[in-house]
């Protein structure tokens, strides 16, 4: 805000404490099955984009959301 000059402080707090109760790969919890057939492991692994533009004005909870 300082460097932008740009949008509220009131704005980016809210949806930084909003983004703080959005569950992350935490949730991802592995499964595990065993039988006479044998053993079955999944894994649950996070994927999606490693880079991304993002805009002056809300790069924080722009980051934080996607």
């Amino acid at each position: 805000l300082n460097e932008t000059r740009i949008g509220r402080l009131d704005h980016k707090i809210a949806k930084l404490e909003i983004m703080n109760k959005v569950p992350g790969v935490e949730w991802l919890r592995p499964y595990a099955l065993s039988g006479d057939d044998g053993i079955t492991l999944e894994e649950y692994a996070p994927f999606g984009v490693v880079g991304a533009i993002l805009p002056v004005t809300h790069s924080v909870p722009t980051l934080t959301g996607n």
